[in-house]
């Protein structure tokens, strides 16, 4: 099938089937996900610019924050707080990525201090929303987790649950 055609037959199928939940578009939105994560470009709180591919670890968990939001801010506090999740970094190659997507440079760098050393603390340089839309960021905090291929293992995942998986 010709791209157009399989593009054509997936909007026909989110037509006529979305309603009756007999169409499942988690593989394309996964197979997107690795190509796009790759690329995923942010800068650090030394000013690099980095590729989310250039991040070595045996996972990656990223999590999408709003350094005003509050939910976002106890989030972080809870993360920091938690020595489940320092021994995963320490022991099981987890790198933990924390990304503000909002506001601009100036304003990060006022809250960039509220991210724990042992992280990456980056911002969205490029404002990428056709990231953001892909990975759904509705409420912050969001994360997700990433193997070190860039494969979307975990989307919108809270942090109880995701402890649970890497734990396995």
């Amino acid at each position: 099938m010709k791209p157009f055609e399989k593009y054509l037959w997936n909007i026909l199928a989110l037509i006529f089937l979305s309603c009756q939940g007999k169409v499942n578009y988690e593989t394309s939105r996964n197979e997107l996900a690795d190509v796009t994560l790759s690329n995923y470009e942010f800068i650090d709180i030394a000013g690099a610019r980095h590729l989310l591919n250039d991040v070595k670890a045996k996972y990656k968990l990223l999590i999408f924050y709003d350094p005003e939001g509050k939910q976002s801010q106890q989030q972080i506090a809870e993360m920091q707080k938690n020595t489940r999740l320092a021994n995963l970094m320490e022991k099981e190659g987890l790198r933990v990525i924390a990304i503000c997507p909002v506001g601009d440079l100036n304003h990060w760098n006022t809250y960039k201090n509220t991210i724990p050393a042992q992280w990456i603390n980056a911002f969205d340089i490029k404002g990428e929303a056709a990231i953001r839309e892909f990975i759904s960021i509705e409420t912050f905090p969001t994360m997700l987790l990433i193997s070190e291929n860039n494969e979307l293992l975990k989307r919108g995942i809270d942090f109880q649950s995701l402890l649970l998986v890497l734990d396995k």
